[in-house]
């Protein structure tokens, strides 16, 4: 026999709405009721209790009421009341009822993480805005990967500055040779009208 866990949610659903049947109910509480003592009542007052049997298990799917049936000849030593068949149906459709619910708990709780986890996501746009937010601009993301070592933002901020570039004719006479190769050069390539123009744009 299939445990209800490796049953189909179709399998399932379809046996928790399996249609009752008030005319194969009725047979088997006459067939039932005739196993055990038929007090002497009156043909009225028999199909009266026969037809409490009907109400009380209508609506209940009619495998359930067999073997609610089945159930109580196994074990019973009197006749059953509607109610105790009435308790053995819901024994046989409980297993069922909570394998369901179970299933829908876990597909709850699925999505439920799911949604967090959508939720939990940053798209790049608002990863930008955050960033910018905070302060942290791309140039200082680059400073950052540069300098990981630095011990603040201001630090950081210092060694990526751009370094001056130093004069190195700074101090030097204007009959040093290095300055006379100098103006010969950039009044070669066109850089500088005269040597004198040189010397007057340094000074």
């Amino acid at each position: 026999m299939v445990s209800v866990r490796e049953q189909s949610n179709s399998t399932l659903q379809a046996a928790i709405r399996s249609p009752s049947d008030e005319g194969a109910t009725l047979k088997r509480v006459n067939s039932v009721l005739g196993l055990y003592y038929d007090p002497d009542f009156d043909a009225e007052t028999k199909a009266g209790v026969r037809e409490e049997f009907v109400r009380a298990l209508a609506g209940k799917p009619q495998w359930a009421v067999q073997r609610a049936f089945d159930a109580w000849v196994r074990s019973g030593g009197r006749r059953p009341t509607p109610g105790e068949i009435v308790i053995l149906v819901d024994r046989e459709l409980e297993p069922i009822a909570k394998e369901i619910a179970r299933r829908a708990a876990n597909q709850a709780a699925a999505a439920r993480e799911r949604d967090a986890a959508r939720k939990d996501v940053v798209t790049d746009e608002a990863r930008a805005r955050i960033m910018a937010g905070a302060g942290m601009t791309e140039d200082r993301l680059r400073a950052v990967q540069q300098f990981p070592m630095a011990r603040n933002i201001g630090e950081m901020e210092r060694l990526a500055a751009p370094k001056p570039v130093d004069d190195w004719t700074r101090g030097l006479p204007d009959d040093d040779p290095r300055m006379i190769a100098l103006r010969a050069s950039r009044a070669a390539s066109g850089l500088a009208p005269s040597a004198r123009g040189d010397v007057e744009e340094r000074t």
